[in-house]
């Protein structure tokens, strides 16, 4: 009985971690093997979800991630429109990305093509390794 539930416990815990991304992990839409071999679409906008009233370590992340951020975005011949909505201030303004990708740290960036479909999300500490590919691709 033991043995059935330690290994019904490892098998959930193995199914959560492998379903869940978690902070700055990039995660792009799933697409067809065809749609895969295609070159991928420019990134045309960012929309970055952060806290103003935040904890120090939030703040300190945030501040991290966005100067990461900056750097690569200064590499870009041509710039993508960047947006930041803060969370506790402009909860309606945060509503439609959450609901594409509910966040569970800040700061959030979602990367988007011209259509606004969601080409890359990344959250939390970001590494200049994570932006770049979402910028451009690997």
């Amino acid at each position: 009985m033991l043995g059935r539930r330690l290994v019904l416990a490892v098998a959930l815990l193995l199914a959560a971690c492998a379903s869940q991304a978690g902070p700055g992990v990039a995660e792009r839409p799933p697409t067809d093997p065809v749609a895969a071999e295609a070159p991928r679409a420019a990134v045309a906008s960012v929309v970055i979800l952060e806290q103003k009233q935040c904890c120090a370590c939030t703040q300190s992340r945030q501040r991290e991630s966005r100067a990461v951020f900056d750097a690569a975005l200064a590499e870009l011949a041509e710039k993508p429109e960047v947006r930041v909505v803060y969370l506790d201030e402009d909860p309606a303004g945060a509503k439609p990305w959450r609901a594409l990708r509910e966040p569970v740290a800040a700061p959030a960036y979602y990367f988007l093509d011209g259509d606004g479909g969601l080409l890359a999300f990344l959250q939390g500490a970001l590494g200049e390794a994570q932006v770049a590919e979402a910028l451009v691709g690997p």
